[in-house]
């Protein structure tokens, strides 16, 4: 029997067993000291020695990795920059990663750029604009024509302004000016401050350069001049004048219906022809003849026409081509001359009155009853009602009169008769 402890032929011896405890710190002394010591190889640009060196290469024993730290590489002429450290787990680090996920692009930060620019530039145009549209001076106009102008003051007004020069020129005793002329105040931009004078040299340059002379007014009647009469209200005192005799409580309106105007003139201070209300209105009152339309109604004749339009027949006939002994007819038309005052006024009137509504009589025939027969079914009462009328006047005398309104206070009942039809010795059957 073989011996256990002879190795079989045939089977190879077992490899050698490999150290693998952690090197000692002398074996890592010596490691450091042969990497330091060890030659570097040559580098040339010949293919030989480049064979050479990676022969050398391989057959160099394998070194063991070393646990230092790498060092980093070396950049021709200057130091590389170190890699950036990497953020940790701590509140510092989520600041930084904060910070940084909200930084704004450059994109965004020249849009933003441009958008304060413009917003500056548009301040400062609208700031220009604003200086050079507003209103720093008064400009003084008279009758559309510039005179001047005044510094800025918010108070002062066409109106203003104009009773000044008034108060002014009155101050050299001439009161009761009326003027035609207008003062325009407008407001105004200088750049420049030339022509500019005070309020107080201003009004006296305006009231030299106006001309104060009394206004009249003429009054023309069908483009006749009639009167002249002075003052602004004097016009209105006039047809006051005129119409107050031809006017009662009871008048509605007024209006005058005769072609007349008024226009303003410009006189002289002495004129004679200026004349008072009370002068005015007789004049425009005086009576003059005129012809009126009449239509002749049933039972008149020259005589109680004459009467009534306060002439005489002779003058009737006359304007008619007519004489005394002429038959005239109902609803033929004459011209009565009457005398009229030159301003002929309509006026008219409103009047309510209650009148009574007349009993209305309903026949009924009943032809089985004889003629003799007669029986009132129902009795009628007379009713009551307020009527309202428009009368028209032509200088005191009504010419037109309609009902506007009629209101029933008390109906009216109809009487109701029956009436006989049947014949004496007629029997019906």
């Amino acid at each position: 029997m073989a011996s256990n402890n002879k190795k079989p032929s045939g089977i190879k011896s077992a490899p050698a067993l490999v150290d693998l405890s952690p090197p000692t710190v002398k074996k890592r002394k010596d490691d450091t000291a042969k990497r330091e010591l060890a030659p570097l190889p040559e580098v040339k640009t010949d293919d030989v020695q480049v064979g050479k060196n990676q022969e050398r290469s391989a057959n160099a024993p394998q070194r063991t990795q070393s646990r230092l730290p790498e060092l980093p590489p070396r950049s021709a002429g200057r130091t590389a920059k170190p890699p950036a450290p990497r953020l940790g787990q701590g509140a510092y680090a989520r600041k930084k990663r904060r910070r940084f996920r909200y930084s704004l692009t450059p994109a965004v930060k020249r849009i933003l750029s441009l958008i304060i620019a413009l917003a500056v530039v548009g301040t400062f145009a609208v700031m220009i604009l604003l200086w050079a549209t507003s209103p720093n001076a008064l400009a003084v106009y008279l009758n559309d024509l510039q005179v001047g102008y005044m510094p800025m003051d918010r108070e002062t007004t066409s109106e203003s302004f104009h009773e000044d020069v008034i108060a002014h020129i009155e101050g050299r005793e001439q009161t009761n000016i009326i003027t035609s002329y207008e003062i325009t105040v407008r407001s105004a931009r200088l750049v420049s401050g030339r022509n500019i004078f005070e309020r107080q040299n201003m009004v006296g340059r305006i009231s030299m350069a106006m001309s104060y002379q009394i206004v009249a007014r003429a009054i023309y009647v069908e483009n006749r001049f009639e009167v002249l009469v002075r003052g602004d209200n004097c016009v209105d005192e006039v047809v006051r004048l005129l119409m107050e005799p031809l006017v009662n409580a009871n008048t509605q309106y007024h209006r005058i219906i005769t072609p007349w105007r008024v226009e303003e003139l410009v006189v002289d201070f002495d004129d004679d022809r200026l004349s008072s209300p009370l002068d005015a209105e007789g004049q425009l009152a005086r009576i003059v003849p005129r012809y009126y339309p009449y239509t002749v109604q049933q039972g008149d004749n020259l005589g109680t026409i004459a009467i009534q339009f306060n002439t005489t027949p002779e003058r009737i006939a006359n304007a008619n081509n007519i004489t005394l002994d002429t038959i005239i007819h109902a609803e033929r038309v004459l011209q009565v001359p009457t005398r009229l005052p030159l301003i002929s006024i309509e006026t008219v009137e409103l009047a309510t009155t209650e009148e009574d509504i007349p009993v209305q009589v309903i026949v009924q025939e009943n032809p089985y009853q004889p003629t003799t027969h007669n029986v009132v079914l129902q009795e009628g009462s007379v009713g009551r009602q307020s009527v309202t009328t428009r009368t028209t006047l032509v200088n005191g005398r009504p010419v037109r009169e309609e009902v506007l309104d009629a209101v029933i206070i008390r109906p009216m009942v109809d009487e109701i008769t029956e009436v006989g039809t049947r014949p004496a010795g007629v029997e019906v059957r």
